[in-house]
């Protein structure tokens, strides 16, 4: 009977995990940096013991997206300068690394894929445009790691663009959303050409107006 618990604990504590994750990732109410977690309010929302709970919240602190607070409950996260910076510096090694080897493999199928994650119905006809931007360019730059037919290296793209997703995108406009959906046609081109020269400088350009937005906009909120 102890082994049927654990069984059915595990399935409860995964899901609460993946939604607290999910929406403190992508900034839902009531998860944003600076909220504080109380564990048997989580319980009673999800509808199970404070075990499973506690677990979930346990996970979110070692991939740093909650401190414990003593006595309080879990505080989210703010992701520093310096999370920012390694991420950005993991986020350029590891794409660079995935569109020289997509440049190789990606094949016709893929390329009308990537295509159709550009089409200006995949966001702006969402209630919320700004969240649907994120969730499709993290689908995008996921399924171009794809591309590469490195499932190691996909994995680590998007651990790392998941974790960036709490400072990407904030206050962002429809056109600057078009301006990335244009960057995003001249990738999906070099990469249909096998452009690999193109393909590099186009990702990289990409990272790092987004770093430089993000900084800006940090700066001035600071």
């Amino acid at each position: 009977m102890k082994m049927e618990s654990e069984i059915g604990k595990k399935p409860r504590s995964e899901h609460i995990y993946n939604e607290i994750r999910n929406a403190i990732l992508y900034g839902y109410p009531g998860y944003l940096p600076g909220t504080l977690l109380n564990e048997n309010k989580l319980a009673d929302y999800f509808g199970v013991s404070k075990t499973p709970a506690r677990e979930a919240l346990n996970r979110l602190r070692n991939e740093n997206l909650v401190e414990v607070i003593p006595y309080k409950g879990y505080l989210v996260s703010n992701p520093t300068i310096q999370d920012l910076v390694e991420q950005f510096q993991m986020r350029l090694i590891l794409e660079t690394a995935a569109v020289e080897l997509a440049v190789q493999h990606v094949s016709a199928v893929q390329i009308e894929e990537l295509r159709e994650l550009t089409k200006e119905d995949k966001v702006y006809f969402a209630d919320d445009f700004r969240l649907n931007f994120r969730k499709v360019n993290l689908e995008f730059h996921t399924k171009v790691a794809q591309t590469s037919g490195n499932s190691l290296l996909t994995n680590s793209v998007r651990q790392v663009l998941e974790l960036m997703q709490r400072a990407l995108f904030h206050n962002f406009t429809e056109d600057e959303m078009e301006l990335h959906h244009q960057e995003h046609r001249v990738l999906i081109q070099a990469l249909e050409e096998r452009n690999k020269e193109l393909a590099v400088k186009s990702i990289q350009e990409q990272i790092e107006l987004s770093k430089q937005r993000i900084f800006n906009y940090r700066n001035y909120q600071s």
